[in-house]
């Protein structure tokens, strides 16, 4: 590879350039450099086949008897790939960068490729500027799949290389639609349950539903009841608990309600109480999860756009236990609830017409923790969250607009767009739910109802 010697040198018109091994032959690399203005540069190569890795070698310049010395050693060509590190996670179809320490005079290519598949070149023609590269790549969708380990190989064409092993991580930027039987509806539930998914209830056209809607594929939908027992609702919540679907409070449009319903069968549903959360408001646009093996009602609003931060829990459905009148997070509603990594979060809402886009956690529904009161995603309410492929999803929602974005994070912290802009149009009041290893978008509002369904693997 070449390398410059230069130098200055008194009264010396041109010098000659050396190099030797201790004890070894000389060996000219240049020869008559030209001095000019008491200044000289020459770009040299040490030969292979003079020389070899880790060779302490002597570079002389000289005019005659005068010369000066510098020790130095051989050094190969090398690669190495410090990003991306390996079992990263890499998203298809979107930039992420290739870039490390490279000690070569030839351009670097990049390429992936599956165990037992052809390569894809990524980038080509590199040039390592003071012995750093750096390329933004993709891994398109085209040649690779969610959950493939891929090898990412940089390399020069003299076969001098470096791979590193990364996952692909799903993208949640494809999103498939079903040619649906369903329904138009907003501000309803749905639920997975003896391997089917549910929706519950909601709003369509003006109209308050009682219905519990079924289906197995997401295409065709079997009502389980057209009315079921209680009274048609929206803004309630839904959830798993003891291997039964639950119903839990909502609004007739005139009334605020506190009840609490469960059933086996989506047909026969059976009260619990009729009076959760004495001492507190009925409400609705409230959330709820199953942790701790208990049933837990988040916050929620009794209407005039006043918001509550109180926190529920109840072992059985009848008796509701307040683990916390005033929680650290704002009142709010139409924000989400979900549990992961061992915790409860809540993620968004409104209240006082201000949108929020915080996040919380809690381990035992007392003392919350804000993970960031930033997120990255724009402040919302009328999203839904969900916990997918170990990561927390927060989709779509309303913004000042309706919109369709889907953003994901490990932490509740840092939160990484996945798109702004799913094929499914902008919305709220829709539902999201995790489905034969899919995540599934249901229904929703974006100045009209929505009939359709999503899902995206």
């Amino acid at each position: 590879s070449d390398f410059i010697v230069s130098g200055t040198v008194e009264n010396i018109t041109s010098v000659d350039i050396e190099a030797y091994k201790v004890g070894g032959t000389s060996v000219t690399l240049a020869s008559d450099v030209t001095v000019s203005e008491g200044n000289f540069s020459k770009t040299v190569q040490l030969s292979s086949t003079n020389f070899a890795l880790n060779d302490a070698i002597i570079i002389r310049v000289k005019f005659g008897i005068i010369s000066d010395t510098i020790s130095i050693t051989a050094a190969s060509q090398t690669i190495t790939v410090l990003h991306p590190v390996v079992n990263q996670e890499i998203i298809l179809d979107l930039d992420f960068t290739v870039s490390g320490k490279a000690i070569t005079h030839e351009k670097i290519n990049i390429e992936a490729y599956k165990d037992g598949g052809s390569p894809v070149l990524l980038a080509s023609n590199i040039e390592s500027l003071g012995g750093n590269f750096n390329e933004t790549v993709r891994l398109p969708s085209t040649y690779f799949n969610f959950g493939d380990t891929v090898t990412v190989r940089a390399y020069t064409s003299t076969a001098l290389e470096y791979m590193v092993n990364v996952k692909v991580f799903y993208s949640g930027k494809i999103w498939t639609q079903k040619s649906v039987d369903y329904f138009a509806r907003r501000g309803h539930t749905s639920v997975v349950y003896n391997n089917k998914m549910w929706a519950i209830g909601g709003i369509s056209y003006s109209v308050y539903l009682n219905d519990v809607q079924y289906s197995t594929g997401g295409t065709l939908w079997t009502a389980a009841t057209s009315g079921a027992a209680f009274s048609a609702r929206t803004g309630h919540t839904s959830v798993i608990f003891k291997d039964k679907i639950w119903v839990i409070g909502g609004t007739t449009g005139s009334t605020r309600l506190r009840d609490v319903w469960s059933s086996t069968d989506g047909i026969t549903w059976i009260e619990a109480t009729s009076t959760a959360f004495v001492g507190s408001p009925a409400r609705y646009d409230h959330t709820s999860v199953v942790y701790d093996g208990k049933l837990w009602v988040i916050g929620g609003t009794t209407g005039g756009g006043t918001g509550l931060n109180d926190v529920w829990y109840s072992t059985d459905g009848i008796t509701w236990t307040k683990a916390t009148s005033n929680a650290a997070f704002s009142a709010r509603y139409d924000h989400t609830s979900i549990v992961y990594d061992d915790k409860m979060w809540v993620i968004g809402g409104t209240a006082d017409s201000t949108r929020l886009r915080d996040v919380w956690y809690s381990t035992d529904g007392i003392t919350w923790t804000q993970a960031t009161s930033n997120a990255a995603f724009s402040a919302r309410y009328g999203h839904t969250s969900l916990v997918f492929k170990n990561k927390m999803w927060v989709i779509g929602g309303y913004s000042g607009s309706y919109i369709n974005d889907l953003w994901h994070s490990a932490d509740g912290i840092t939160w990484i767009q996945a798109t702004s802009n799913a094929a499914f149009s902008g919305r709220n009041n829709h539902t999201s739910l995790v489905y034969d290893d899919k995540m599934w978008v249901l229904g929703g509002y974006d100045s009209g109802q929505k009939d359709d369904v999503w899902w995206s693997e």
